[in-house]
C-alpha cells in the first residue's frame, strides 16, 4: 500500500518533538473518547438484486466519497490531492512516530530519571511545559514554535504517551492540538495507539476529530501491516447522509502507468444491507478533490455486481448491474 510522503508527512516525522510530560495507560482521565464513530449496522453479507440496484449503488457512491474523494492540501510549495484515507495515515502515522522519536529523544538526554518540570522557551517564540519519563509523558504547548529544516513549525494543545512496559505498545493522547507549518495546519483531538499486537502484525489506530487541508473528519481508523510491510485499512466514517459505513482490509496503490491514479481492493460495510467485496481503478480527481474519473465495483457471495462509473466532475456515477446467479 502506498504511504504518502508529502509535506505533512516530511515535516512532522521531522518536526514534531515539541514537549514531554507524564502519562498514566488508562484512558478515564481522557476528555476526547467520544471523537469518533462506531458502524452498527448489519455485518453479514449482502445480497445484490436488480430491484434494489440504484438504492445499493446509491449507499455505494455515498460511502465511497466519505473515505476516498481526495484531500486537497496547500502548503507553501506545493498543492497535492489524495485519497481522504491516506491522508488520514499520513498524519496519524507521522505523529505516532514524531511521538515515537520524542520518546527517544528524552532517553538520550534524561536517561530513565523524571524531565525536570520547567517551562521552556520556543526557538522561534512560545513555550511548552512538560512532565514525565521517556516512556510516560505529556506537555502543553502554547504557541511553541521551532525552525526545523528553515521552517517554522508551531504547536498549541496537550499531548501525553503512555508506554505498556510489557509489549512496548503506545498509546496517545490528544485534546486539541494544532501544528502549523507552511501554510498547512493540522489539528488533532482524541486517542491514538501504536506497536506490535503480535510478532507478526504492526497496528496503527486513532479515535478522533483530525482536520488537515480539505478534509475535516471524526475517524475511526486502523491500519495494520505485517512483517513484509504489507499493510490493509479498517476505517469507520460517518459520511454526507449521516450515516455511519465501514470499510475493510482496504489496501490502495497508486497506478503504475499514471501516477495521479489510484486502484484499491477490499470489503465495504453498508449498514442497510451488510457487507459487500469492494475493488476499484482508475480514480482520479479533480482540483476540488471530488472525483473525477474511477470504476468502482461491488460484488456480494454469487458473484452479482453492481459497477458504479464516474466520468466527469459534479456528475453522478453510472450505475450497473449485472446478475451471474443464474
Amino acid at each position: 500500500m502506498v504511504i504518502g510522503n508529502k509535506a505533512i508527512a516530511c515535516v512532522l516525522s521531522m518536526g514534531c518533538l515539541v514537549g514531554c510530560g507524564n502519562g498514566s495507560d488508562s484512558s478515564t482521565e481522557d476528555s476526547s473518547h467520544n471523537s469518533g464513530f462506531d458502524y452498527i449496522g448489519k455485518t453479514e453479507a449482502a445480497v445484490l438484486t436488480q430491484a434494489e440496484s440504484l438504492t445499493i449503488g446509491a449507499s455505494v457512491d455515498t460511502a465511497f466519497k466519505a473515505f476516498l474523494s481526495g484531500t486537497k492540501v496547500t502548503t507553501d510549495s506545493d498543492i497535492f490531492i489524495e485519497p481522504a484515507l491516506l491522508t488520514i495515515d499520513t498524519a496519524t502515522d507521522s505523529l505516532a512516530s514524531a511521538m515515537d522519536n520524542y520518546s527517544d529523544t528524552i532517553e538520550s538526554y534524561v536517561g530513565k530519571d523524571q524531565i525536570p518540570e520547567d517551562s521552556i522557551g520556543g526557538e522561534c517564540g512560545g513555550t511548552v511545559s512538560a512532565s514525565g519519563d521517556y516512556l510516560n509523558f505529556n506537555f502543553t504547548a502554547n504557541d511553541y514554535c521551532e525552525t526545523i529544516n528553515n521552517t517554522p513549525i508551531t504547536a498549541n494543545g496537550y499531548a501525553r504517551l503512555s508506554t505498556n512496559t510489557h509489549t512496548k505498545y503506545q498509546t496517545f493522547y490528544f485534546e486539541q492540538f494544532t501544528l502549523e507549518f507552511n501554510g498547512v495546519e493540522i489539528k488533532l483531538n482524541g486517542r491514538m495507539g501504536a506497536g506490535e499486537i503480535d510478532e507478526n502484525n504492526n497496528e496503527l489506530k486513532a479515535y478522533a476529530n483530525l482536520k488537515v487541508g480539505s478534509l475535516s473528519q471524526a475517524i475511526n481508523f486502523v491500519r495494520m501491516c505485517d512483517s513484509s510491510n504489507s499493510c490493509e485499512i479498517d476505517a469507520e466514517l460517518k459520511a454526507a447522509d449521516d450515516q455511519v459505513y465501514r470499510i475493510a482490509d482496504l489496501s490502495i496503490d497508486q497506478s503504475q502507468s499514471y501516477a495521479s491514479t489510484w486502484t484499491g481492493v477490499g470489503k465495504i460495510y453498508l449498514a442497510e444491507f451488510g457487507m459487500l467485496s469492494l475493488a476499484f481503478d482508475d480514480l482520479s480527481y479533480c482540483n476540488n478533490g471530488e472525483i473525477r474519473s474511477g470504476n468502482v465495483s461491488v460484488l456480494d457471495a454469487d458473484s452479482n455486481s453492481i459497477e458504479l462509473t464516474y466520468s466527469q466532475c459534479g456528475i453522478d456515477p453510472l450505475v450497473e448491474f449485472t446478475d451471474e446467479s443464474n
